[in-house]
């Protein structure tokens, strides 16, 4: 029993075997490339901002993360002792600089439900980044 997370049980056996297979972190590390369209993106924003509504870009690239985890929960899997687990969550880890002048930040994560909108994503990360800014150095 695991608080992060619940074990999965019948699972594909791929995902069994994988587990002795890539028994190291290093070994199932997975890296690719995506080229995110800019000015779609910015065309969303500014039309917010005709709105009144501030949305920024960081949010929408989190809520589209959000969307994807929901839409595909394999992607939010793990594995410990060999056995697999789905994540609880959904967690976003950032890092907050104290002040622009200063290099010393604050890191921890940020939770989302599978269900929050890109106004919910920008409304957590505002507070997120309030909250860190403010925190003594």
């Amino acid at each position: 029993m695991r608080a992060d997370g619940r074990r999965l049980k019948n699972t594909d056996p791929m995902y069994r075997v994988a587990a002795h297979i890539m028994d190291k972190r290093v070994d199932s590390m997975n890296m690719t490339t995506i080229d995110i369209p800019y000015q779609p993106i910015q065309d969303y924003v500014n039309k917010k901002r005709k709105e009144g509504i501030s949305v920024s870009h960081m949010s929408i690239i989190i809520a589209a993360y959000i969307r994807t985890m929901a839409k595909y929960p394999e992607l939010n899997r793990f594995i410990v002792n060999k056995k697999v687990y789905l994540r609880n969550e959904i967690a976003v880890g950032m890092v907050v600089l104290q002040s622009l002048e200063s290099h010393e930040g604050t890191m921890s994560k940020m939770y989302f439900d599978k269900a929050n909108t890109v106004f919910d994503v920008n409304d957590t990360i505002n507070k997120y980044v309030a909250e860190n800014r403010e925190a003594p150095e």
